[in-house]
């Protein structure tokens, strides 16, 4: 790739009630479909090769709107499906993250930091040789994950910035690494 857009999904009930949705399938409601066509308006003229997203209702929704406006395909992926947070998906975010443990050891258990970086590294290995432009629509921690890698910081750096819904990220591919040009830019 030589570009990578990123835009995380638009808002659903969960994320107002600020609940763990992790690989549950949660829908988007009115306001995040507004987002989603306010990110296909500040997307176009973006000269965009290819849409692919999470096979998770919010975000393929998010994607669906997006393509639309764009006119383009969407491709699923489902490599990009959202961490499994295992008993903590629908429970409130009161239950915390202050260290990284729930991250790498999956106390709760879904699946291990571990887990789910290799899928998510693994598509990324695989594009290469792209010189394409390419939108992703998927999740927080999908964003959170990509940044890390592409950028080569660790997890922990992204993870304290928030990805808001609806948002979007932009990287560019130079011949000596990848540079960020936007980062979670809100829709108008």
């Amino acid at each position: 790739m030589k570009r990578l857009i990123l835009v995380r999904h638009g808002q659903t009930e969960w994320n107002i009630e600020r609940r763990y949705q992790g690989q549950t399938d949660t829908r988007l409601t009115d306001f995040g479909r507004q987002q989603m066509l306010q990110s296909a308006q500040m997307l176009t003229g973006s000269k965009i090769d290819h849409i692919i997203a999470s096979p998770l209702a919010r975000a393929k929704e998010s994607a669906d709107l997006v393509a639309e406006s764009l006119q383009l395909e969407v491709m699923i992926e489902p490599r990009f499906v959202e961490m499994s947070l295992g008993a903590w998906e629908g429970q409130s975010y009161v239950l915390g993250r202050q260290t990284n443990e729930w991250f790498e050891s999956a106390p709760h258990g879904g699946e291990t930091g571990g887990e789910f970086r290799s899928r998510i590294e693994d598509w990324l290995q695989e594009q290469t040789k792209s010189d394409k432009t390419v939108l992703i629509i998927v999740h927080g921690l999908v964003v959170q994950v990509i940044l890390s890698q592409l950028l080569g910081e660790p997890f922990n750096v992204w993870h304290r910035r928030p990805i808001r819904n609806g948002a979007i990220t932009s990287l560019l591919r130079k011949d000596w690494g990848w540079r960020l040009e936007k980062f979670n830019q809100e829709t108008r």
